[in-house]
């Protein structure tokens, strides 16, 4: 079975001190949650157009930098403009996450996605995130993770 990119980060001995199914489960949603916040406010010029490319383009201009250190300031400074649960406090933000992935999210998922203005496209956009990562769950297995389909999004498929 091939490697999947995100597996090395929870052998991270601070991620598993950190992490359970639960918490890990937890913390993929905020972060994603936070990532598709951001995006929307960026369509709704709420956000400075390009907020999420800027991070992306900065962490290739300093090399060594963690890109999540990067989007972690980024959520930081939102915590007081937004005042939400959303990004408040959480234990997502101890975490060590592997540019790879955030890279994936970022370019191929987010910022290349086009414009959802509309409440409708937003809707849909949202809707698929939440479907994709509640139809899933991330377990920790001894050595990686595993991510299974939970048994009620398989069913419904059907």
């Amino acid at each position: 079975m091939a490697r999947r990119a995100g597996e090395r980060y929870c052998k991270h001995p601070k991620n598993r001190r950190l992490l359970n199914d639960y918490t890990l489960n937890e913390a993929v949603q905020r972060i994603l949650d936070r990532i598709v916040f951001i995006r929307v406010c960026e369509d709704r010029e709420i956000e400075v157009e390009n907020t999420l490319l800027a991070i992306l383009r900065m962490w290739k201009e300093r090399p060594g930098l963690s890109l999540y250190s990067l989007l972690n300031e980024l959520f930081k400074q939102r915590r007081a403009l937004y005042n939400g649960l959303l990004f408040s406090p959480h234990q997502c933000e101890e975490l060590e996450i592997g540019n790879e992935v955030l890279i994936k999210i970022l370019e191929n998922r987010i910022i290349r996605s086009r414009r959802i203005t509309s409440m409708r496209s937003v809707s849909r956009y949202s809707a698929v995130f939440t479907r994709s990562s509640s139809a899933r769950t991330i377990h920790l297995a001894p050595k990686n993770v595993v991510i299974k389909e939970k048994p009620e999004s398989t069913k419904s498929r059907r």
